[in-house]
């Protein structure tokens, strides 16, 4: 129904599957959208061999021109004797072009064409006008739907900027995940195996795009030093045991200096050996004068920082990284989000959650983890291994695969998906990377228009016309 939808693009598609049998005549036909804040027409919907003829160049034509100016529709049956065409479409015989307008907005403009002259008569203008008049008051009403919505997505965008800006080393990598996240559940929904009943809408697909885009967003109330964390203790710090190896060097006649520089690799690496522990403990007997007395070499906070087994992080760091999952939930639950976007905070809090429990903030299993929510779980550890970080190098493509084939075995993962992402790894990070340039060349136009070119690439990608 022409009326029933807030989407531009749904609404249009109706009134030209109207138009298509109230005049059949028109052997094309082709909507432009055109608002206060996009100056040029666009090509919102169109039906019949309009690629063939390249039927688009009509927006910049004169008589188009002419016409949204009067906002009066018109019948030219025969184009070559109207002084105001300019012959960018030779193969155009006849044309009816109706203004769509509704109360105190234009909102585009209704083209139908024909090969043959005179294919147009009074009845079929009348009846255009009649349907363009309702497609007109409902695409007004979508476009006031879109303000709102364009509202949402500026807040939504800047939140996401703002991990950005924290952070430029992990800069982009909400993106990717959203792109990526997109792309594979384009994939579940060509799948004939598993999850052949399982069909993500537009509207799933939207939600779950900005789900990936803001997963991250609770690591605004991370600390910028465990954020962005580099080595187990500041290398400031190291300067400082390196003086009380300097002082006790000179006491007990010891090489302080090869010391410090074990020290400093031990500071510096990811994950500790047993003569690494050995090491530290050595030292960590070693007492050294201080204030007419003595002290151990290493304090106790040196000693819980440099004795971490795996990583950078202490246990209280790590839960404070934890943290934000539940952080990104208190965020935006404050956020009025529309009905669309139901969901989305489920799947940010869930995109940490393991099958096997072992995930947090909540600890949930199996069934309990929403299919959108493992979805980000896949993509957000591709995307974070694939990177290079503050405290490892980018690992390959195929490391990374290697690395989600065995969290699925160990019932991190859904193993079905990771199959199916590793399957068609190609596919996915080509349509995300298509995506993602999408993203930049829309990203001064309302989400609407982006997203929707988004899924349109992705479904030509697939063959769909």
């Amino acid at each position: 129904m022409l009326n029933s939808s807030l989407r531009l693009r749904e609404v249009c598609t109706s009134l030209l599957s109207e138009i298509s049998r109230a005049i059949p005549t028109a052997e094309m036909g082709m909507v432009f959208s055109r608002t206060t804040e996009f100056k040029d027409h666009y090509e919102l919907r169109s039906f019949g061999p309009t690629d063939s003829c390249s039927f688009s160049r009509l927006r910049s034509s004169r008589l188009l021109s002419d016409i949204i100016e009067k906002n009066r529709g018109e019948i030219l049956n025969d184009l070559s004797s109207d002084p105001r065409w300019d012959n960018v479409l030779p193969e155009i015989k006849s044309l009816l072009i109706v203004p769509l307008s509704a109360p105190n907005l234009r909102v585009g403009t209704l083209a139908l064409g024909s090969s043959r002259t005179s294919a147009f008569q009074a009845p079929h203008l009348k009846r255009a006008n009649i349907l363009a008049s309702i497609a007109a008051t409902a695409m007004g009403n979508a476009h006031h739907f879109e303000e709102v919505r364009r509202l949402m997505d500026a807040l939504l965008q800047a939140l996401a900027e703002a991990i950005d800006t924290r952070d430029p080393m992990t800069a982009g990598h909400s993106q990717r995940v959203a792109c990526l996240s997109v792309a594979l559940a384009g994939k579940i929904n060509d799948d004939k195996g598993f999850f052949a009943e399982t069909n993500f809408s537009e509207k799933e697909l939207h939600e779950l795009f900005y789900a990936g885009l803001l997963h991250d967003i609770g690591k605004i109330g991370v600390r910028e030093q465990v954020l962005t964390k580099v080595t187990r203790l500041p290398e400031n710090h190291l300067d400082v045991i390196g003086m009380r190896l300097a002082v006790v060097g000179k006491e007990l006649g010891l090489d302080w200096k090869e010391d410090h520089k074990r020290l400093e690799a031990i500071n510096r690496s990811t994950k500790l050996s047993d003569q690494d522990v050995a090491f530290l403990h050595k030292l960590n007997d070693i007492y050294y004068p201080m204030n007419g007395s003595g002290s151990t070499l290493l304090t106790t906070h040196e000693m819980h920082c440099l004795l971490i087994q795996e990583g950078n992080l202490t246990p209280e760091e790590r839960k404070e990284i934890e943290r934000h999952p539940h952080e990104s939930y208190r965020i935006l639950q404050h956020i009025p989000f529309t009905e669309d976007f139901s969901n989305l905070l489920t799947y940010i809090h869930q995109h940490h959650e393991r099958l096997d429990g072992s995930g947090y903030p909540a600890g949930i299993k199996d069934d309990q983890i929403m299919l959108q929510s493992r979805i980000l779980s896949i993509t957000d550890v591709f995307d974070a291994i694939t990177q290079e970080r503050h405290y490892k190098p980018a690992f390959s493509r195929k490391r990374a695969l290697e690395i989600l084939s065995c969290e699925a075995r160990r019932n991190k993962l859904d193993g079905r998906l990771v199959d199916l992402f590793i399957k068609n790894i190609d596919a996915i990070e080509a349509e995300a990377a298509d995506m993602s340039g999408l993203e930049e060349k829309h990203s001064d136009k309302s989400h609407n228009v982006m997203f929707e070119s988004i899924l349109d690439n992705l479904s030509t990608s697939r063959g769909v016309q």
